[in-house]
């Protein structure tokens, strides 16, 4: 049963939501819990012990009354598991996890959000324009400078955006080097470009107006 376990230390999350499932369908006693918690935390587990704070049991391991054992779960052992991820994580690590010099757009973004996830220690959806921020400075010199020149209010995107924006720009071989890098003149006309498509999009979008014959919106 435990080899299943999500890594509690680099899936905090996955594992909680493994614990609560494994503690539910058996209706784990709180010795019970106590064994699985320090079998899946292996070596990490002394450590993390002091994080993790059970009630006082009852007759033959039961929980008490006044905790029981999805309330437990919900509130003492999902923080005990946060607390646990954060302790071992090392945000060095992402800060510098740096664009490879042979290292493609797609493969650093696959690289970099491994490296988040494992080392950040805080959710990735909750701090998305921090992700966005470190992730562009970890950009190769030149894809850095070509992205910040393409998307003037880079910092102000979202994750999503940010991704969008970045793999749009390397199918149309924007980060090219050598011989077929583009030069500062093409990069300009690749912005003027965007910014033509943009807001022949907006000319083209369906604007609702007042009827010249009754007045009405629409």
């Amino acid at each position: 049963m435990t080899s299943r376990a999500p890594n509690p230390i680099t899936s905090p999350d996955e594992y909680w939501i493994w614990l609560e499932q494994v503690c539910t369908v058996y209706s784990c006693l709180i010795p019970d819990v106590q064994q699985l918690v320090r079998l899946t935390y292996k070596t990490e587990w002394i450590m993390c012990k002091d994080e993790f704070v059970f009630p006082e049991a009852v007759e033959s391991g039961q929980w008490p009354p006044t905790k029981s054992l999805t309330d437990w779960l919900n509130v003492e052992a999902k923080n005990a598991i946060t607390k646990c991820a954060r302790k071992r994580a090392d945000f060095s690590k992402v800060i510098h996890c740096v664009q490879e010099a042979r290292e493609s757009v797609p493969e650093f973004i696959q690289r970099f959000i491994q490296t988040w996830d494992i080392n950040a220690g805080i959710k990735r959806d909750e701090h998305q324009y921090l992700m966005v921020q470190i992730f562009v400075q970890d950009l190769r010199p030149n894809v850095q400078a070509a992205y910040k020149l393409s998307v003037l209010d880079w910092s102000t995107n979202d994750w999503k955006s940010t991704i969008n924006k970045i793999m749009a720009m390397h199918r149309n071989d924007v980060f090219s080097t050598g011989n077929n890098a583009p030069s500062s003149k093409q990069m300009m006309q690749y912005v003027r470009q965007q910014d033509g498509q943009n807001n022949n999009k907006n000319r083209d979008s369906p604007k609702r107006g007042n009827c010249h014959k009754c007045g009405a919106l629409g």
